[in-house]
This record gives structure tokens, C-alpha cells and sequence, in this order.
């Protein structure tokens, strides 16, 4: 199974508590961001990655 995280700006700070909660957990995963508040990029750009 594969896991991938991504998410606009307005929800980083979520995608961050979540893949703060699955490296504890050792769980493996791909981030395609965003990778931080300030990065401002719309949800569906982040989608099609």
C-alpha cells in the first residue's frame, strides 16, 4: 500500500500534525507538499501531482 500526503496552504497545518502522527508511527509515506503556510498554491495544482 502506498500513502501520499499533499495539501494547499490553508491546510498544511493539518497535513503537518498527520505526518508528524505517521513518521512516530513509522509509517512510510511521499509528501508532495505544500511545506509551509507561506508556500500559497491552489488544492487542485497540488492534485495533479
Amino acid at each position: 500500500m502506498s500513502l501520499f500526503l499533499a495539501s494547499d496552504h490553508f491546510g498544511y497545518p493539518l497535513k503537518k500534525v498527520i505526518a508528524d502522527y505517521l513518521l512516530e508511527k513509522g509509517v512510510e509515506f511521499e509528501d508532495f507538499g505544500v511545506n509551509s503556510e507561506e508556500e500559497v498554491v491552489d488544492y487542485p495544482d497540488v492534485a495533479l501531482k
